[in-house]
């Protein structure tokens, strides 16, 4: 029986501790999930895989060539549809730097939007204070915030 998208249990607190959704999980058994069961996908040899949730999508960028999942992430979309009890938690940046403070590396801003790094690498960004996205570790990212904005924390 083929297991329906909406059963998967994609855990956003544990995403957001671990820097992953699979730190568990067998590679065979994510490479197959993602590919099976997401709602949507876009791209050839880089993959994106959307699995859509209420009020917000969680992708998984896959490099087709290497088999291997490269990037995660979790996009907001509608805020008062968001039904995930953390990530109502943590929607505005107030209560997101309360909850997972001691998590928190620093803190960069531009006129718009702060970028919250975590230790463990995790990217949160908040557009006019509310949450926008979180994604995975990505360097490029962190080097492209360093560069253009500044740091507050």
């Amino acid at each position: 029986m083929p297991l329906n998208y909406t059963m998967l249990k994609l855990n956003i607190r544990e995403f957001i501790q671990e820097n992953t959704f699979f730190l568990k999980q067998k590679k065979i058994s994510i490479n197959k999930m993602i590919k099976d069961y997401s709602n949507s996908n876009f791209g050839e040899d880089i993959t994106m895989y959307y699995f859509n949730r209420r009020g917000y999508n969680i992708t998984f960028v896959y490099n087709e060539l290497e088999n291997i999942i490269i990037a995660e992430q979790i996009e907001i979309t509608i805020l008062d549809e968001i039904e995930d009890v953390f990530l109502k938690k943590i929607i505005s940046i107030e209560n997101y730097k309360k909850e997972l403070n001691n998590m928190i590396d620093s803190i960069y801003c531009d006129d718009s939007e702060k970028v919250v790094f975590m230790k463990n690498g995790i990217n949160a960004h908040f557009n006019n204070g509310l949450l926008s996205k979180i994604t995975s570790k990505s360097d490029i990212t962190r080097d492209f915030v360093m560069k253009f904005m500044d740091k507050i924390t």
